[in-house]
């Protein structure tokens, strides 16, 4: 999980996007009681974490010039992230339809 810092920040690492929206709304949420919310947001979290295992910064030198990529690197606990994160929106999507709206 190499982080090259803010300055660095492009567009090909929108998994610290979704963290950086899904954190401050899984901690509100918790701590406001609204659960389903929190469920929701837990999972994209950890979804997102899972993307950033799974995605490390690599760079390489092609031509006499330099260039980096996120290709995709499967490992183990990167896909028990996403399975996690999946799990918990898709509990969270059951919750709010069987309980009829955002329940506390």
């Amino acid at each position: 999980m190499d982080f090259k810092g803010w300055g660095d920040l492009d567009t090909r690492q929108w998994w610290l996007g979704v963290l950086v929206i899904a954190g401050p709304l899984l901690i509100g949420a918790g701590s406001t009681g609204h659960f389903t919310v929190a469920i929701v947001a837990a999972g994209a979290v950890a979804w997102a974490f899972g993307e950033w295992v799974q995605h490390p910064f690599r760079q390489f030198r092609k031509d006499g010039q330099v260039g980096s990529h996120y290709h995709r690197s499967w490992n183990v606990f990167g896909t028990v992230l996403n399975i996690v994160g999946i799990f918990l929106v898709v509990f969270a999507v059951y919750r709010f339809w069987k309980l009829g709206g955002p329940v506390i």
